[in-house]
């Protein structure tokens, strides 16, 4: 059977905020992303979240059984063996170790999201903790086959995210545009308490956007506090949050799964611990210079906390640091490195960035591709660089860069959209031929660009006497379709149809 379908069992509510399923919405995307489909099992508690998931073209089943209990274990057991599925994610500090326990003795593959070791023994395959703090010591008592991915480089961040890749913030002398977001819950109405110390902040051209989640519940309040005050604007369950981090000069957050999403984009940052689970996030981003820590004392004493706001609004050297190193602590990867373990692919696929050009042109270049290539004569800098800009704003042109599972690239893959299909074409660069990548770069990135697009089917041009490529589409499921002529040059096309793999 293909490894092909996700189960994910995580809730948000009121109580417990939306992050648990927010991140698995990521690794959902990037499971979905690589041509597979994904079902969430959840016990209601935020519609407009759930709405969105079914947006995504996800599916929602719902659970009446108490979470975390023998019922709701057995439960998703069920629902595992009815839909087939590859993994069952399970995300929740309600979750423990009989949990997994109940699970694996139904032979289900287990992907355990944890944060802080909070269960006595781990029965899952898989435990995936992406704080900074994370560390094996966490996990003492565990199986001997359970595999751990702990760290920031397996931060999940959605879809949204992911074209802001190399994105360059620019810092102001004096930061004016301040992003206030305390989850999708936010019981304690701390973003309530933000906007009151704001409101009374005599700091000229100031400009906040309050973002708040579907389950929150003190938006009248929240409204009435700002109604007269034209520099603060309130967005409800945004899709946009990326562009709103990019807006920003400071955000002014918990210290969840956002911090990870304001790394990524460097974003400097006032954080206040809002639940215990939080505290290690929050210590660790204060201990190494990339953030500041907002305390209860700076939210309910309105002089102490505007002051805290102002110090960071007017050091733009501590802004500077700031952004600086927490761009270097996430990359965006994470949901893709997850998705590689979880598939036991040798390879993944990443878009292509502005900083991969001198790489490529490398690649291009080498003598064997050259003789590949419809148009064989070397490139020259000039042209390469002229090219270059111009795929990267292509958009009918889909580029990725492949990436071993040592994180070293390793190829790419270039698909071009004309009409109703598009034409593929792949490198791999020569250290890594002859290891099966170029059928697994072909196979992923088409399942790729059929997820993301209403293509019906791919084509390959390839320059007769070209046996290897030949193969490898082969493997990858392509067809012979006919003999044809390319650059005057005699050639074989080859397609994939959109079902076919």
């Amino acid at each position: 059977m293909t490894v092909n379908t996700l189960l994910i069992r995580a809730d948000a509510n009121t109580l417990i905020g939306t992050g648990h399923v927010m991140r698995c919405l990521a690794l959902a995307q990037a499971w979905q992303d690589n041509g597979g489909t994904v079902t969430f099992l959840m016990v209601p508690g935020s519609p407009s979240l759930e709405q969105r998931i079914r947006t995504e073209g996800m599916n929602v089943l719902t659970l009446t059984d108490h979470p975390g209990s023998k019922e709701d274990a057995a439960t998703t057991v069920e629902y595992a063996k009815k839909i087939e599925a590859s993994w069952v994610v399970v995300d929740g500090y309600q979750f423990d170790a009989e949990y997994q326990r109940l699970l694996k003795a139904h032979n289900c593959n287990i992907l355990f999201i944890d944060d802080y070791g909070h269960a006595e023994h781990y029965y899952a395959d898989i435990v995936l903790n992406q704080n900074i703090y994370a560390e094996m010591s966490f996990y003492k008592n565990h199986e001997s086959y359970t595999k751990f991915l702990l760290g920031t480089k397996y931060a999940l961040l959605r879809r949204e995210f992911l074209i802001w890749a190399g994105y360059r913030r620019i810092i102001p002398p004096v930061a004016r545009r301040i992003l206030i977001t305390f989850g999708g819950g936010d019981p304690n109405d701390l973003t309530g308490a933000v906007t009151k110390i704001l409101r009374n902040a005599a700091i000229e051209d100031l400009e906040v956007i309050v973002v708040t989640g579907g389950i929150y519940s003190h938006f009248e309040g929240l409204q009435s506090i700002v109604a007269d005050l034209h520099c603060f604007s309130i967005r409800k369950n945004v899709s946009n949050m990326p562009e709103l981090i990019a807006w920003a000069d400071v955000a002014i957050t918990a210290g969840g799964s956002t911090c990870w999403e304001l790394a990524f984009m460097g974003l400097p940052s006032l954080l206040y611990t809002s639940a215990d689970n939080q505290a290690r996030v929050v210590d660790a981003l204060v201990a190494q210079e990339m953030a500041e820590r907002l305390t209860s004392e700076d939210l309910f004493n309105p002089y102490a906390g505007l002051k805290k706001i102002s110090e960071l609004l007017s050091s733009e050297k501590t802004r500077q640091g700031q952004s600086r190193r927490m761009r270097a602590l996430v990359d965006g990867e994470g949901a893709s490195r997850v998705t590689m373990i979880l598939k036991n692919e040798s390879v993944r696929l990443r878009k292509v960035r502005e900083n991969d050009s001198d790489l490529i042109y490398r690649w291009i270049n080498e003598p064997e591709v050259r003789a590949r290539s419809f148009r064989p004569h070397l490139i020259t800098p000039k042209e390469h660089e002229a090219w270059f800009s111009s795929v990267l704003a292509d958009k009918d042109l889909h580029y990725f860069i492949a990436i071993d599972e040592h994180d070293h690239p390793v190829g790419q893959a270039r698909l071009r959209i004309e009409d109703d299909h598009a034409v593929i074409s792949v490198l791999i660069e020569s250290a890594s031929r002859n290891k099966g990548l170029g059928s697994r770069v072909i196979g992923i990135a088409t399942r790729i660009l059929f997820a993301r697009t209403p293509v019906r089917e791919v084509h390959a041009f390839i320059k007769t006497g070209n046996e290897s490529s030949i193969r490898a589409f082969t493997k990858a499921g392509y067809t012979y379709d006919e003999r044809t002529s390319v650059e005057n040059q005699e050639a074989y096309l080859m397609k994939q149809r959109r079902g076919d793999d």
